[in-house]
Order: C-alpha cells, then sequence, then structure tokens
C-alpha cells in the first residue's frame, strides 16, 4: 500500500527577515492502523524516504531526529535527506542565512570646474551567500555629510542611510535595505564639491575614492572628464594595503575600456 499526502503550511515572520537562526519543527509523521491494542500493529512494516529541500541562501541544520537515518537519496534539490523505517518520526530544523559574500566594482567619473569638483561615483556588487540587508560604504570625510544615495535599476529601496563620525579622514555609511538582496545591485552618489575642499594643499585636487566595506574583492576605475581647452595632468596612485605608508601607480587604461554602464570621455586609470 502507498500514502500520499500533501501538506502546507505558512510559518510566522516568513521568509526570513535577519541574519538571526529560527527552529522550525519537523511534520510528524505518525501511521497507525485501526484497532484498540498494540499487538494490531505488531506486524506493521514501514518503509521511506524524508527528503528536504532549500535555498541555497540558508544554512539548514537537524537536530533532534526520532526515527530518521541519513541517507542520500539522490534527488533533485536534495540539502538533507534520510530513511526510515518507523511508523512515527520526527525532528526540528535549525534554520538561518549564510554569512554573505560580497565582491564590488566600482567607478568614479570626475570634472574639474571653474568653481567645483563633481564626481559620479557608482558601484556595482555581487551578493552571495543569504544575501545583504544592509551595505557599508566608506568615502572620505572631506566628501561631506550632505549625500544622497540612490539604487540603479532595482526593485530595492534604501530605507535609511546612516553616516557614522569621522575616523582618520573618512567616514563610514551605512544604507539600510528594505529587504535582503542576493545577486547584483548597483549603487551611485553623486558629489558637487567647491575646489576648496578638495584641494591638496598645493595646485592639486584629490578625487573621492568609494570604497564596499566587507568586499572579499573591491577593484574599480577612476575617469577624469575635461574640456578640450583642458590641460589635465593625472597622478593616479593607490595606497598598498600591506604598507599602508606606501603608494603604487595605477595603469592608466583607454576610455574605451571603461566599464560599459557609463560613457566617459576623457583619461581613465
Amino acid at each position: 500500500m502507498s500514502v500520499s499526502v500533501l501538506a502546507h503550511r505558512d510559518l510566522e515572520n516568513w521568509p526570513l527577515g535577519s541574519a538571526n537562526s529560527r527552529d522550525v519543527a519537523l511534520p510528524d509523521i505518525a501511521l497507525e492502523i485501526a484497532g484498540e491494542g498494540r499487538k494490531d500493529q505488531a506486524g506493521l512494516i514501514v518503509e521511506g524516504r524524508y527528503l528536504i529541500r532549500a535555498s541555497d541562501e540558508f544554512e539548514v541544520v537537524a537536530d533532534e531526529l526520532i526515527g530518521l537515518d541519513h541517507a542520500n537519496l539522490k534527488l533533485e534539490g536534495q540539502r538533507l535527506g534520510y530513511s526510515y523505517q518507523s511508523p512515527r518520526v520526527s525532528g526540528t530544523l535549525r534554520i538561518g542565512r549564510r554569512p554573505a559574500r560580497l565582491s564590488a566594482e566600482s567607478l568614479t567619473v570626475a570634472r574639474l570646474d571653474r568653481e567645483t569638483l563633481s564626481a559620479h561615483l557608482e558601484s556595482h556588487l555581487d551578493i552571495q551567500g543569504g544575501g545583504a540587508r544592509q551595505v557599508v560604504i566608506d568615502l572620505p570625510e572631506w566628501a561631506g555629510e550632505d549625500l544622497r544615495f540612490r539604487l540603479l535599476d532595482s526593485a530595492n529601496r534604501i530605507v535609511e542611510q546612516l553616516p557614522a563620525a569621522p575616523v582618520d579622514g573618512r567616514r563610514r555609511w551605512t544604507l539600510k535595505l528594505d529587504k535582503f538582496v542576493r545577486n547584483r545591485l548597483s549603487l551611485s552618489v553623486d558629489l558637487t564639491l567647491t575646489r576648496e575642499m578638495v584641494t591638496d594643499g598645493g595646485s592639486g585636487f584629490r578625487l573621492p575614492a568609494l570604497a564596499v566595506i566587507g568586499a572579499d574583492r573591491d577593484n574599480g576605475y577612476v575617469a577624469i572628464e575635461a574640456a578640450d581647452d583642458q590641460q589635465v595632468d593625472v597622478t593616479a596612485l593607490e595606497q598598498m594595503a600591506v604598507d599602508g605608508d606606501r603608494s603604487a601607480e595605477l595603469a592608466e587604461i583607454d576610455p574605451i575600456d571603461l566599464p560599459t554602464s557609463s560613457t566617459v570621455r576623457g583619461k581613465g586609470s
């Protein structure tokens, strides 16, 4: 005799809206034969398989299993598999989001006018693991606090942006999102700074550099726009991660090699 049961239960506060894990009881499967005494079940033979599927954004751990033995069921989407030979099985699942893994590619487009420096900064994030509910951006303190970040081509929203107190000349911005985001997320911010704000104390001018905190890999491009009658000398240096007191010169690239998301004229590095 074969028995098939299809059931659905909506869990409270689901899907997981935070990084905290929660325990969920496995459906309690019990098979009984009608009768008054236990001896009516003495000859009952039960064989079954128990398959657990879950999205790869979640960590799933089984606990307090009763009547279930680990088994590779070789079924599509298997995260956990069990076999059983008992008329009653039960257990608990601990479900939590995997740690987020971020990589980022940033683009800075800057133009120096007579009175101001205008800069467009954007970053394209690849978010894996359990996804991210917030993104932390690092900018120079002199970029100011009157900034407005926005998401590009996304159904998600930034519900809050919080600037922290500056540390060592840089300020971190926490961008809180309306829900967890996975895969690609693009954001941008536009800056208009006076020449006094960006001067390096001599005849040069600094460009704001954006960094994504927590990214395993964070590389980027800088493009300088200029009018035909402007002469721009660029000194492009990157502070060495191993030795913060040393800098390495950045290689200049052809503007055609800049990310295709932006059309830029001028010099790139």
